[in-house]
Formats: structure tokens, C-alpha cells, sequence
């Protein structure tokens, strides 16, 4: 009896904290998130680029045999440029995987593949509620070693954030010389991402131009926000 007692508690404190998940970043089927992205290289002053845009669809949200919930994440590529100089090879629309999966266990979600994904089901990318100063990974990376470790730096802290909500920045090290930050709108998910190699010149950006949360549509304009600080973590 206090087997199935304390079974049922774990199952409904599991389900509460993935319910706390979803009304973070909100993977119910149908939402969908149109982004700008970037790519650059060469010369910081006078980049060469790729500009492409994506449509990224939620179309199923089922259990997962871990006792999570599994999203799978459908990826159009409206279109894509490159300036003349952009080195073809480093196309990074291509990369862009037709379907992608996110995995929500407990409180947190993982990306599980495509083109941000960092390690399957073993580094969070989010954890939720998110709040300033919490930090997630640690307990999963080797003592001492800051990458793919986030840290929740602050709120609005760029003011970088959609008209009537607020905006999150956290921030890892993404391997040596290279720092990434996030900006997290609670109820919206991603609005804005940038990667940053710090010796060899190389920058990833993406930005939030529209999304559609059950059934509402809003364009998105934001501030710019500040360069991001290496990360020191």
C-alpha cells in the first residue's frame, strides 16, 4: 500500500512539474515559430553571411517510454541567401532537418536532434521555472567543466522582450573561445539566440519574427540587444 502511495505521488509530482514545463515553452501541437537566422564568418566589420528563414510547426505530442512527453517538430525552410563571399560549404539551411524531436522530462526540455541539438537526453536545454541565478547541467558535466552548463543571468536584462511579457537571458560556454546566450520569453519559448566564437571570427544568430501559440498569431519586433559578454562560467 505505501509502495502504490508513494508511486501515485511521484507520478502526479512528475506530471506537475511537466505541466510547469509546457506552460513555459508552450510544444502543444500546432504552435509554430518563424525565425531569421544567421550565419557569419570572415572579417567582424564586414562579415560574409547566410540569411535564412525558418517555419518551425509542432505537430504531435505523445507520452515518451521514459514517462515524459515526446514532441515532434516539423522545419520548413522558407528561404535562404548567401553575400558572394559566404563559403558554400558552410550552408547551414541544409542542415536544417525536415523533422525534429523535443523531449520533456520532469521539469526540463532536451533537443534531441537537428540543428541545435547538443546531447540527446543528457544536457537540458531548459529547465523551468526559470529563475535568475539558476543554473542547470552541473550534475551532468565533469567537475569543473563550464560547457553546456547555463546560467540564468538575469530579466529584461537587455530589454530584449515581446510587448507585454518578460524576457530571460541565460548563458553557457559552448566549448573553447565560444560563448551562447539565449533570450526566453515565458509563454512564447526562444525569441532570441546568439552563438559567438571569440578567436577565429564565427557568429550564429536567430531571431523571433512570428509566432502562433494556440490558435493566436503575433509578429514580433525587438529591441537589439547588447553584445554578448564571453562567458566566463
Amino acid at each position: 500500500m505505501k509502495l502504490a502511495l508513494f508511486a501515485l505521488v511521484a507520478y502526479s509530482l512528475a506530471s506537475a512539474q511537466t505541466e510547469t514545463a509546457l506552460s513555459w515553452y508552450p510544444l502543444q501541437p500546432g504552435n509554430t515559430w518563424v525565425y531569421q537566422k544567421e550565419s557569419l564568418e570572415g572579417q567582424m566589420a564586414h562579415p560574409d553571411f547566410e540569411r535564412w528563414t525558418t517555419e518551425e510547426t509542432i505537430v504531435s505530442l505523445v507520452p515518451s517510454p521514459d514517462g515524459g512527453m515526446l514532441a515532434t517538430r516539423r522545419t520548413k525552410v522558407l528561404e535562404d541567401m548567401m553575400s558572394p563571399g559566404f563559403i558554400p560549404g558552410n550552408n547551414q539551411a541544409r542542415r536544417e532537418k525536415a523533422e525534429s524531436h523535443i523531449l520533456i522530462r520532469k521539469n526540463c526540455v532536451y533537443l534531441l536532434d537537428g540543428i541545435d541539438a547538443i546531447n540527446g537526453q543528457d544536457w537540458a536545454d531548459y529547465c523551468f521555472p526559470i529563475t535568475k541565478g539558476a543554473v542547470w547541467n552541473q550534475d551532468v558535466r565533469p567537475p569543473g567543466d563550464p560547457d553546456y552548463v547555463w546560467h540564468v543571468l538575469g530579466l529584461n536584462d537587455d530589454l530584449l522582450r515581446p510587448p507585454g511579457t518578460q524576457t530571460w537571458r541565460i548563458q553557457t560556454r559552448a566549448g573553447s573561445g565560444a560563448s551562447l546566450d539565449r533570450w526566453f520569453a515565458e509563454g512564447i519559448g526562444l525569441v532570441k539566440q546568439v552563438m559567438e566564437h571569440h578567436g577565429t571570427y564565427d557568429e550564429d544568430r536567430r531571431q523571433l519574427l512570428k509566432a502562433t501559440i494556440n490558435g493566436k498569431s503575433q509578429e514580433y519586433q525587438f529591441t537589439t540587444a547588447h553584445f554578448p559578454r564571453k562567458a566566463e562560467h
